[in-house]
């Protein structure tokens, strides 16, 4: 069977760039390079499924990153529940 398809449920597509993620790093990136955004935390997931983590702080900034870190784990878990 031939066809074109483009997506099956939300699967990524491998090769296929997600243009909303990419306006939300440029986004973000500008407000760090303005000073607005000092510390960042993210979570990510490869083309190939994998989990990957990190943060970038400097000294100062360790409790106050645990916050948006735990607003976002509730965020996300809710989201899910819904």
């Amino acid at each position: 069977m031939t066809g074109n398809v483009v997506r099956i449920g939300g699967v990524h597509v491998p090769g296929e760039v997600n243009p909303v993620l990419i306006d939300m790093l440029e986004t973000l990136l500008d407000r760090a390079k303005r000073g607005e955004v000092v510390a960042v935390a993210y979570a990510a997931v490869t083309a190939i499924g994998e989990g990957t983590t990190a943060w970038e702080q400097n000294d100062t900034m360790t409790n106050p990153l645990a916050a948006p870190i735990l607003a976002l784990q509730y965020r996300y878990a809710k989201a899910m529940l819904d």
